[in-house]
């Protein structure tokens, strides 16, 4: 089962590949509903650690958001498929992930979520959030990566001014991972940012301010600096808080999988197999956070579980 299931979700073989392996290797044929039973047991027994994830997480004070779609079956339309959405949780602190599968983009979904959240919440800039930060007790924190995606799309038809501004974003990109590399407390974060970074960040504000009254309206750059002000109030929590990142690219390469895996397996078969798929992705995704190999925790998952009390299930978490 923690074979299938990982062969799957971490390496990226869809269902009917591994049962031609089986019948090329070992002569052995599977029905595919046998292999897509291994998935569902699988998912039943490991949810309650999932279970435990999502309110762990929602006690923290700071977490990462971000979404990304995935194709999933009509079932009443044959052939048919329509976009689903993974919303995706990361507390950078716990190293704890949760993947929530949603029909749609709406609002309502990461809403009814984080509704009782209260804490830090850094996404993209992404219109969706913003009723949100409004609504609830949350204080909006931005990613300077999305800022620099924007600059890097005007270097070609600016090269000398976007190109500052890319300079003077690796400049910070620089510090940061210093205080990585050197194990900085958050105390001493805060502490380089204050002397190295909140400056520079104050003239890059400037600058763009300036970019805007000097460009034209269709202008890359100008685009750029206006996408860069309207994040601005969302860096302050950045400037004041040594746990706050400078981006959230870390839940960007979590989600990656997901994207690996439309290309192989192109759709899930139905809402349910969508959401089977968030559990069985924030379990391997935490696992591997903490340096546990996916199949040999599933595998403990599956083992254990099964004769353990309700009250036993903390035991198994792999923070």
């Amino acid at each position: 089962m923690a074979a299938v299931t990982t062969d799957k979700y971490v390496y990226h073989i869809p269902l009917f590949r591994q049962i031609k392996k089986f019948k090329d290797e070992y002569d052995v044929t599977f029905a595919e509903s046998t292999f897509c039973d291994i998935i569902k047991s699988t998912t039943f027994w490991i949810e309650p650690v999932y279970n435990i994830f999502k309110s762990d997480l929602l006690l923290s004070d700071y977490i990462q958001a971000d979404e990304t779609h995935i194709p999933v079956i009509i079932t009443s339309k044959r052939g048919k498929t329509h976009k689903g959405y993974y919303w995706v949780y990361y507390d950078p602190l716990k190293k704890i992930v949760v993947f929530e599968y949603c029909h749609s983009r709406k609002q309502d979904h990461p809403y009814e979520f984080l509704k009782e959240f209260k804490g830090i919440l850094q996404i993209d800039g992404y219109a969706g959030y913003n009723s949100i930060v409004d609504k609830c007790d949350i204080t909006r924190a931005s990613c300077m990566d999305h800022v620099r995606r924007y600059f890097e799309k005007a270097l070609y038809s600016n090269a000398a001014k976007a190109g500052y501004a890319l300079e003077t974003m690796q400049q910070w990109y620089m510090h940061e991972a210093t205080a990585r590399n050197e194990e900085y407390s958050f105390e001493q974060r805060l502490a380089m940012r204050q002397q190295y970074i909140q400056e520079s960040m104050e003239k890059f504000k400037n600058n763009c301010m300036e970019q805007i009254s000097e460009e034209l309206p269709q202008s890359l750059l100008r685009k750029a600096c206006e996408y860069a002000l309207g994040q601005w109030d969302g860096f302050k929590p950045y400037l004041s808080d040594g746990r706050i990142e400078i981006s959230n690219i870390r839940i960007e390469n979590i989600i990656r999988p997901v994207a690996i895996g439309r290309n192989n397996y192109m759709f899930k078969g139905s809402e349910e197999a969508a959401r089977r798929g968030a559990i069985i992705y924030s379990i391997v995704a935490t696992a591997q956070l903490h340096g546990k190999n996916p199949r040999e925790y599933i595998k403990e998952l599956l083992t254990e579980l099964p004769k353990s009390k309700n009250s036993d299930i903390r035991n198994f978490l792999p923070y």
